[in-house]
């Protein structure tokens, strides 16, 4: 009798086992499960002729307002594509005194002008559009010109082989810039990746250092400053990959960028 209820017990306990396992497994799937939708094929890979951009905005029932949201975007990106600052400062400041320490980085990439928007925004034509989740993507181009079928074509890509880990790559005359970013919203992640991409080809064009060591009242501060200012001109975004994800329980999105500069 002893032995059957101590088979009993057992038995229970590898099904109490095996059930918390699967339970595990499900719950590990479920938060990182990657959610798919088709994108055309200019999406993946830019025509290279046709002077296309990309502008994004959010999905609405008024189809004008949507459209102009995302061709404002789009002529904000073609022209710090085109012409803008790059600026990045970065300072630290060591001291005997642990409260006077301190480390400050700042990145920004702006436009040359808002007159240079305005005039890049009027020259926009949609050309194509598409639908990923709760966003609009339009396919914008200053020429009046349509793209062949193929680039409408809609599929599911693999993931980008073409993507570096390397933020720089040098072929010949031409600098490559490769970044990926998420957010929650899907404008924002591609706008920090295009911001990204313009700033590591900034980066590898011109740095300059200045250092300077301070004596005061007989104690010694190293106060060490990194500026880099530089105008980037004739950038263009080759090749693009969206992917999204749940992440506790919201819906995250990661882009990942090519961004092409001719030196």
């Amino acid at each position: 009798m002893q032995k059957l209820i101590n088979l009993i017990l057992i038995l229970f306990f590898m099904i109490g086992c095996s059930t918390h396992r699967s339970y595990e497994y499900y719950e590990k799937e479920s938060i990182h499960k990657i959610e798919m939708q088709k994108l055309p094929e200019w999406i993946y890979y830019l025509p290279a002729e046709g002077d296309y951009i990309v502008g994004i905005s959010k999905k609405s029932f008024e189809k004008e307002k949507m459209v102009e949201s995302a061709k404002q975007m789009a002529a904000v990106s073609k022209s710090r594509n085109k012409g803008s600052f790059a600026i990045e400062k970065y300072a630290s400041k060591d001291s005997e005194y642990i409260l006077k320490e301190g480390k400050v980085k700042f990145r920004l990439n702006v436009s040359s002008s808002p007159q240079e928007i305005e005039k890049i925004f009027d020259t926009l034509n949609l050309v194509d559009e598409t639908f990923f989740f709760d966003y609009y993507i339009g396919l914008f181009s200053t020429k009046r010109n349509d793209i062949e079928n193929v680039h409408k074509k809609k599929y599911i890509a693999n993931q980008p082989e073409w993507f570096s880990e390397e933020k720089i790559k040098i072929e010949g005359n031409t600098i490559f810039s490769y970044s990926s970013t998420s957010s929650y919203d899907l404008i924002v992640a591609w706008e920090k990746a295009s911001e990204q991409t313009r700033l590591e080809i900034a980066n590898y064009l011109e740095k300059e250092v200045q250092g300077m060591v301070e004596s005061t009242n007989e104690n010694i501060e190293k106060i060490i400053a990194l500026e880099t200012a530089k105008k980037i001109e004739n950038m263009t975004i080759t090749r693009s990959y969206i992917i999204s994800e749940m992440k506790n329980s919201l819906l995250s999105y990661k882009v990942f960028l090519e961004m092409k500069m001719e030196r």
